[in-house]
């Protein structure tokens, strides 16, 4: 009774746990969006491999790096649609903005005519910051 150690056998060289996955594994996560496994340092834990949303990859492989304070978006809503086509990199500002006016939910045709509305009203928005400070 009372304290034992670990079982010299629990624990064999070589051995993987049963929740193991290759890099490169695809995971959708709660909200509907596309995770892969990488080799990258999680800066959280500090483990070698963590999951990084795939049009985030996708976006820097493509295009670069995402400047901070900006998001990759999915023009026609589609959380699964991770084609570079289908990817925009907007403001945090204009994301919200977005989301206030049901982005997601729009007929198709309507999302480009939304999504220079938003862009204007960021804009203006931040103009006006301006001019008050």
């Amino acid at each position: 009774k009372g304290y034992m150690g670990a079982n010299v056998t629990s624990f064999t060289k070589g051995h993987r746990p049963a929740n193991w996955t290759p890099l490169e594994t695809e995971r959708v996560n709660r909200d509907g969006y596309i995770e892969v496994k990488v080799s990258e340092r999680n800066p959280y834990t500090g483990h070698p491999t963590r999951y990084r949303l795939k049009h985030q990859i996708i976006w820097e492989r493509d295009r670069g790096p995402i400047p901070d304070g900006m998001i990759v978006i999915f023009l026609d809503g589609d959380k699964m649609n991770c084609q570079i086509e289908n990817l925009a990199c907007i403001s945090r500002a204009e994301g919200v903005r977005l989301n206030q006016f049901g982005y997601s939910k729009l007929p198709s045709d309507l999302k480009p005519s939304m999504m220079g509305l938003v862009k204007l009203k960021a804009k203006a928005f931040g103009l006006l910051r301006r001019i008050k400070e």
